[in-house]
């Protein structure tokens, strides 16, 4: 089944520099030899408002893909580049694309007492 997903990322006076790193990455059994590749990458800043918008689309192939996105904040990499070994910060966002919404909104906030960045549907 093809499709089309439009997912908006969004702050408002964050508090915090942060960089979105999105990627494709959660393993499928058998795939260890393959080396996800880094998607989009966004910053959004201490103050002001801020956002990006991204899209997927789909296409009918049975190669066994999920597109299950995860989300990291970390400044480590660039769009495009391949991640060949483990991540270093934990992931905060994780969706199944294809159980979305065609466009769906997140807002990204932070949490000043954790120091952590989190994303919430809005």
């Amino acid at each position: 089944m093809s499709y089309t997903k439009t997912l908006t990322f969004r702050s408002n006076n964050l508090g915090t520099d942060a960089t979105l790193m999105l990627i494709f990455n959660k393993a499928l059994a058998g795939s260890y030899d393959k080396f996800p590749v880094v998607w989009k990458v966004t910053k959004f800043g201490v103050s002001g408002q801020y956002q990006s918008t991204v899209t997927f689309s789909s296409q009918s192939l049975n190669t066994g893909f999920q597109p299950v996105l995860r989300g990291y904040i970390t400044s480590d990499y660039q769009e495009g580049q391949i991640v060949k070994g483990q991540i270093s910060v934990p992931y905060i966002f994780e969706q199944d694309l294809s159980t979305l919404d065609d466009n769906t909104t997140w807002n990204l906030s932070y949490d000043t007492a954790t120091g952590k960045v989190s994303i919430n549907q809005a």
